[in-house]
């Protein structure tokens, strides 16, 4: 399938394929997987696989971030409610989670949470899947502490670690209020 891409740069979602903007691009698009392209710089926050909106839970938040050195900087806010009550925003009882990045030698990843709900978790494990960076990272620090990088995924959901499965990075952290990634970057890391 040929697709005109604005301009930018742009990521497929499900393989990390990057594709330069402003032009015509072949995309094969299979009856079973729909192209689904992410401009750099976008984050797109998940959670874990639920089959009825009664098994939805928050406790754990993937966000996946799309790296490019193209974009300095870019930022998203998503709200959270109980998911029942139909008057939570009139009635402020909501959450919103604020993303911000920073891209330089350096990619900084700050969360923000602010509001309240009845039933929001007092601590979410957020888990970061960032997509772009190069294999080679200098050092990855978590709220100012520096974390390693471990050979094993399960290993997120317990500790403030990072893990890396083929070209994207992982980085887990709990956030209460506030959450500070920081990735030191030894070359840049914008498309060829």
């Amino acid at each position: 399938q040929d697709l005109l891409l604005p301009e930018g740069i742009w990521f497929d979602y499900f393989d990390g394929s990057k594709y330069r903007g402003g032009q015509s691009v072949s995309i094969d698009a299979p009856l079973e997987k729909l192209p689904v392209l992410v401009r750099a710089g976008a984050f797109v926050p998940t959670v874990t696989t639920f089959k009825h909106a009664s098994e939805y839970s928050n406790d754990v938040l993937y966000v996946d971030y799309f790296s490019d050195a193209s974009v300095a900087r870019s930022d998203y806010t998503m709200y959270d409610d109980d998911g029942e009550d139909p008057n939570s925003l009139r009635d402020r009882k909501y959450q919103t989670l604020t993303f911000d990045a920073s891209h330089g030698n350096t990619l900084n990843l700050t969360t923000r949470l602010q509001g309240m709900y009845d039933g929001a978790p007092t601590i979410r494990r957020l888990i970061y899947r960032i997509h772009g960076l190069s294999e080679n990272v200098e050092s990855i620090t978590v709220d100012g502490k520096k974390v390693s990088v471990s050979d094993n995924i399960d290993d997120l959901y317990q500790h403030d670690l990072a893990y890396r499965k083929d070209a994207v990075l992982y980085v887990s952290g709990r956030l209460q209020s506030r959450l500070d990634v920081r990735i030191n970057l030894p070359r840049s890391n914008s498309i060829e």
